[in-house]
């Protein structure tokens, strides 16, 4: 720790001087633009476009509106892993006259330099700003609050900076000649560094790093420009890792990547940048004016249709910028170039109050609210207050920027403790649970301690990657990595490996899956998937535009999906595989204000000046052109939240407590909703310090939670005082539930921790799966669990004993290569076969026997056809009209309100202003035959039906725990539901006559959680069903106990035969759902559509087709360690939000995860905010669009439109609602 030692070391770096009024000309360009405004807290009530032009100053792609400069903050052009990683990027402004070794305008973050002339010492920065310090003498050093970075001299008269982060820059010595001395070392508290090699004559020749990385830098230009930089092993050149190239002048005209795609070129006029465009062909151009003796940007356009005009007073310190669709942003700063005040494109105004070190103290919004935000003397935010004037407030290890303890809206704490080097030693949260961590002397985590005392262990390589992880039950992952330090494969610790083919800058092209399987990627220059092939040679492709934004999606059937975009660079219209239209209209502010759907139902949008969502107009379309109209109101407080929604069938109001967690909902109904059965209600929440919910208290009754100090569940307490108990092992891998000690299952699990035995009564069911994580075979048998539960010891092949005469249910389930089930071999149904369409949709399902065997057909939408039909037929608005012998018929919101069924049947429906089916009748031959009535909570879950079927009438009250049913109570019965962990497929049943005894029964299911039989204590077969392809039962060979659950999620309705879905009701006879997708186009493109199949995909909510979920795919990020890459958040409002707080939990830096990308599954629970995020492969992920989640769950439940999830309205809906939780500052410092 040569460097830092010599600057004194962290323990003792104090403030020794403050170093007052000594500014850079320039601020740091990133200082307030996106991922940076006062930590983060503005960026919850502004949206990232805004910060940038309204709060940063830059305008288009981009320019500076304070100044007129053209510049380009930070392009990488490539990354190498290490102890110190080497993060080699460009940063350009127009205004630089320094001659840098790629060009004038171009800084490198190596060509930093110190000069002292008198008694000041100028920092030229790698923004190429001249930073002033006062000199100081041998032994000492003086603090610039304004970039937040120590200037010190050594003893013995050695010159360094350094930061706050604990970041060292040395040069050496500087003679007080005004002559530049270049960085030659950059090092962290650690001993971590960047080693510099330079000629005598100063020219940059080498960069050597920790752990024997090193690039070499050529100079093969007559002007002495570089044009190659080559990594270096063994004193030989290995690969190119970026090249440039040059016009006449010596100015940089094309940057070719490591894959030796030309991915950047630039051109000038008068030596200021012209033009540059992307690998794509996407061109910005810049037309210049001299103003006040200085080129400026008078006009900006690109090739795809964004323009921009550039007025400037430079006298009243005002600039103007006007785009294409003529909306104009005005600028105001003051002498530093700092924006203090602005109107945006929309015309929202905000105001800005900065301290004498240039850190926001103010921030005025549109609506007039503030933020204010508060700093110590080395400019680390200590405090943060919203516009109700609470506060979050922050502390920090010694004069670091180590966050020690952040203290939250409620009053809960968040602490860290660090060691002397600033490595993490242990963190506690508010319930003062702690996370301990041993670190090797290179600062990385070798063991983890979790707050139950248990231990997770890691192996590093000397780059910093982790080789080897082992779990806290003593299970092993290895990573592979290649010459170029990618990942090239993952064996899990039951040894099956996963490997990857990569391209020199690392994307994905192949994938070879455990069971020999492979799907592979091609790319377009910027490294965007355009294709992915699936196993079974099957291609998906992407076309996209100049800007690399998506214009076709064709699946693999050649059926395309089309994206069209205005000038604004806005979707306006989603075309469908019909050539049928989504059109979308914005306001000023960018904001969707209508959306018109392929069957001219069209919702328009109102917010107020905050941005938030206050109003949402739906204007139906009938049979008849029929256009009646509907409205529903928000009303918000001053910070967003939503304090009332009201619509034609009732008022609900809603409260929070001081952390924003929704403490209750009442609902008032109108006298339309009276007459629909909506009653008053009221629904209450409770939570502990971690935000976690400990009670709910429903009409239905109340429901409890104690969890454990990894926040694992560990009791859930009934209304009737019962306690379902869950215990785990491990970091929480459930392996036994029980109701008052009475035991339900215990469960045992694989090195995978996946379940493989379960105990059911006296049977006991054992799983197997294939090397992709399937389940391939289940079988229940009556012999002991102690013998069975020596079937996974090694050298025993457990699938030899699933026809076993001991079994009297047993199966197994085949794939193809593309993952899809091709065959089921049942005992109690026989052999059934799969087959599908090159897109994954269903074609055929073959039982053997012609009677029940079936066969569909669909447009290229997906929407059922007959057999009789054309080819070229289609249903252009995706209302289906007929289908086989049953004629559907929809009401303006697209609610299916008549089904005639032959000539004989018809149903009838009946629906609530937000869609939800509240009476519904079936006549045959004209007679009255069944009826249903049904009622929801505020939540829109349903809580009761009356039905009658045949004169006999049936009452059944519903508990919800979150959105799965929990128990159904019918007079002087009850039934409670226990489902499988983190899943709908049910497990149990507990049932519970009135002053009798309770039955407990076992759900049976198949490879995707729908219940085939149902079993009681003694291991009897009570229930038993096969269904047809879509979920329409086509028999019922045991029904001694009424079970009416189907798919996940789904509940089976006797009156109309639909199954109540949650959010929807679906008709499992034409495998459809029979009203729109509440969260409209995030459920998928077809609002009707359950899934391209029912065997591999679910949707327990109703909400949108649930396939994607990466649980055990050798697609997500490998872990070591403390690392996940499964983690819960509470939502953000905007993705970048989200992404930061899961690599944070995550404990994954970003820069690391450069072929990923966070999904959010789609779980997310509306009264917490929590949904689960998984970092996969950035190609996986892709692959998988369209599909649905918790982005769309969160703009469904809060009434936001689709798309609006990152909008000012979004953010500030997690705002209001406590889930945004402060975090430490993005502080700048000299190497901004």
């Amino acid at each position: 720790m040569a460097v830092a030692g010599a600057a004194g070391g962290i323990a003792q770096l104090i403030k020794a001087g403050t170093q007052a009024g000594m500014k850079a000309i320039m601020p740091c360009v990133l200082k307030f633009t996106a991922g940076f405004v006062a930590g983060e807290v503005a960026s919850r009530y502004v949206i990232g476009p805004a910060i940038e032009r309204a709060v940063g100053g830059l305008m288009g792609n981009p320019v500076d509106a304070t100044t007129g400069r053209k510049v380009i903050p930070d392009e990488t052009d490539f990354s190498l892993p290490g102890l110190m990683p080497i993060e080699w990027s460009r940063f350009y402004a127009s205004d630089l006259t320094v001659d840098s070794v790629l060009g004038r305008g171009w800084v490198l973050p190596w060509e930093q330099s110190l000069r002292r002339s008198g008694n000041f010492v100028y920092l030229t920065d790698n923004q190429g700003r001249s930073v002033p310090f006062v000199d100081v003498p041998p032994g000492g050093r003086i603090y610039n609050p304004h970039e937040q970075v120590y200037l010190v001299c050594t003893e013995g008269g050695h010159y360094l900076l350094q930061t706050l982060d604990n970041i060292f820059f040395y040069f050496g010595e500087v003679p007080d000649d005004n002559a530049p001395v270049p960085l030659q070392r950059i090092e962290n508290a650690l001993g971590h560094f960047l080693h510099f090699t330079h000629t005598v004559e100063g020219t940059l020749t080498d960069i050597s790093a920790t752990g024997g990385v090193r690039v070499h830098l050529h100079y093969d230009n007559p002007l002495g420009r570089l044009t190659d930089v080559k990594r270096v092993v063994d004193n030989q050149a290995v690969e190119t890792l970026v090249q440039y190239r040059y016009d006449d002048n010596g100015q940089l005209i094309e940057v070719i990547n490591r894959n030796n795609d030309s991915v950047r070129r630039f051109s000038y006029a008068d030596g200021v940048m012209a033009s540059h465009s992307n690998a794509l062909g996407l061109s910005c151009h810049y037309r210049w004016q001299t103003i006040d003796d200085q080129p400026r940007v008078v006009e900006h356009w690109t090739s795809d249709g964004e323009h921009y005009h550039l007025r400037y007073d430079f006298k009243q310190r005002t600039s103007w910028a006007t785009d294409a669709l003529g909306r104009e942003l005005e600028i105001h700063y003051n002498e530093d170039r700092r924006v203090i005040a602005s109107r945006d494109v929309g015309g929202e105004r905000y105001g800005i109050d900065l301290d004498e070190a240039g850190n926001m103290t103010g921030l005025t919004l549109p609506d007039g609210n503030q933020l204010a935000f508060k700093y110590d003397d080395f400019s680390r935010l200590i405090e943060e207050t919203d516009p109700l004037g609470r506060k979050i407030k922050y502390k920090y290890h010694l004069s670091t920027t180590l966050v020690t303890e952040t203290t939250f809206l409620d009053g809960s704490t968040w602490k860290a403790r660090y060691d002397a080097k600033g490595n993490l030693i242990a963190e506690v949260d508010a319930l003062g649970n702690k996370t301990e961590y041993l670190n090797s002397d290179d600062g990385l985590p070798h063991t983890i301690i979790d707050a139950t005392h248990k231990s997770k262990y890691l192996w590093w390589n000397t780059l910093a990657q982790v080789e080897r992880f082992q779990d806290c039950s003593g299970k092993n992952t290895h990573y592979r990595f290649d010459e170029r330090h990618h990942l090239i494969a993952v064996t899990d610790t039951l040894n099956q490996t996963t490997t990857l083919e990569r391209k020199p800058d690392g994307e994905v092209l192949r994938i070879q899956h455990p069971d020999g399987s492979a799907e592979s990627f091609t790319y377009n220059a910027l490294g965007q998937v355009l294709t992915h092939t699936d196993g079974k040679g099957q291609t998906t492709r992407l076309l996209r535009t100049a800007r690399g934004l998506p214009s076709s999606r064709q699946d693999a059937k050649g059926q395309r999906i089309r994206y069209e975009y205005d000038q604004a660079i806005r979707l306006t219209a989603l075309v469908n595989e019909n050539n049928a239209a989504y059109q979308f209209a914005y306001d000023a502010s960018d904001r969707l204000v209508e959306e018109k759907r392929i069957d001219n139902l069209t919702r328009q949008f109102s917010y107020n000046l905050g941005g938030h969502l206050t109003h949402v107009n739906e204007i139906g379309y009938g049979e008849r052109a029929e256009r009646p109209q509907r409205q529903t109101e928000f009303e918000r407080d001053s910070i967003g939240r939503l304090l009332a929604k009201l619509n034609a069938d009732a008022r609900q109001d809603y409260t929070y407590d001081d952390a924003d967690r929704l403490l209750s909902i009442e609902r008032l109904p109108t006298a339309n909703g009276k007459k629909l059965g909506v009653s008053e209600e009221t629904l209450e929440f409770s939570y502990d310090l971690l935000g976690r919910m400990v009670k709910e208290t429903t009409p239905q009754g109340a429901l409890s939670y104690d969890y454990d100090p990894l926040s694992n569940r560990t009791t859930l307490t009934l209304p009737t005082g019962q306690h379902l108990n869950h215990l785990y092992y491990g970091s929480g891998h459930l392996h036994q539930l029980n109701l008052d000690g009475q035991l339900i299952s215990d469960m045992e699990r694989d090195d995978l921790h996946r379940e493989v035995l379960r105990t059911q009564g006296t049977l006991t069911s054992c799983f197997g799966y294939d090397a992709m994580g399937r389940k391939a075979w289940q079988f229940a048998s009556t012999l002991q669990a102690e013998k069975l539960s020596q079937l996974h010891n090694p050298g025993i092949q457990p699938d030899l004993l699933v026809e076993h005469a001991y079994n009297p249910i047993h199966r197994r389930h085949q794939y193809d290569p593309a993952g899809e089930l091709t065959r089921t071999l049942d005992k109690l149904r026989g052999e059934i076969k799969y087959d599908y369409e090159a897109n994954g949709q269903l074609h055929s399902r073959d039982t053997g026997k012609l009677v029940d065997s079936e066969e569909f057909r669909y447009d290229a939408a997906a929407n059922r056809l007959n057999f009789n039909t054309s080819q070229f037929d289609h249903v252009k608005d995706n209302r289906i009209k007929q289908w086989r012998d049953q004629e559907y018929t929809y009401d303006a919101w697209g609610n299916l309100i008549e089904k005639r069924s032959g000539m004989s049947r018809l149903q009838t429906f009946s629906y609530d202003c937000e869609n939800r089916l509240v009476k519904a009748e079936t006549l045959v031959g004209g007679k009255l035959e069944s009826t249903g009535a049904y009622r929801y909570d505020s939540l829109g879950r349903r809580v009761a039906k009356v039905s009658e079927v045949n004169g006999v009438t049936e009452q059944k009250h519903f508990l919800w725990q979150g959105l799965r049913m929990l128990r159904e109570e019918t007079p002087g019965q009850s039934s409670l539901y226990i489902y499988e962990p983190g899943s709908y497929a049910p497990l149990a049943r507990v049932d519970q006559a009135e002053g009798g005894e309770q039955t407990l029964y076992y759900f049976h299911t198949d490879q995707i959680g729908t219940p085939l039989e149902m079993t009681d204590r003694e291991g009897q077969i009570v229930w038993q069903a096969t269904y047809k392809a879509w979920g329409a039962l086509e028999t019922l060979a045991v029904n001694e106990v009424e079970q009416n659950l189907r798919f996940q999620g789904q509940y089976f309705d006797d009156e109309t035969g639909l199954h109540y879905n949650t959010f929807r009701y679906y008709d499992p006879e034409v495998g459809r759902f029979v009203t729109q997708d509440p969260i409209g186009l995030d459920g998928g493109i077809n609002l009707y559509q359950y899934a391209p199949n029912a065997n591999t995909w679910i949707d327990p909510w109703g909400w949108a087709y649930k396939g994607v979920d990466f649980t055990g795919s050798p697609d997500l990020f490998p872990v070591s360690g403390s690392q996940k890459n499964i983690v819960s958040i509470t939502m953000q409002g905007a993705r970048g939000r989200d992404f930061t707080q899961a690599y944070k939990e995550a404990g994954i830096k970003a820069s690391a995860a450069d072929d990923y990308t966070w999904h959010h599954v789609d779980d997310f629970d509306p009264k917490t905010g929590k949904t689960t995020m998984q970092l996969v492969k950035t190609t996986a992920h892709e692959a998988t669009f369209p599909h649905g989640g918790s982005v769309a769950q969160f703009e469904k439940h809060f009434g936001l439109p689709s798309g609006a999830y990152g909008t000012t309205d979004a953010v500030g809906v997690s705002q209001s609602k406590g889930w945004l939780k402060g975090r430490a500052p993005k502080l700048a410092s000299s190497t901004c």
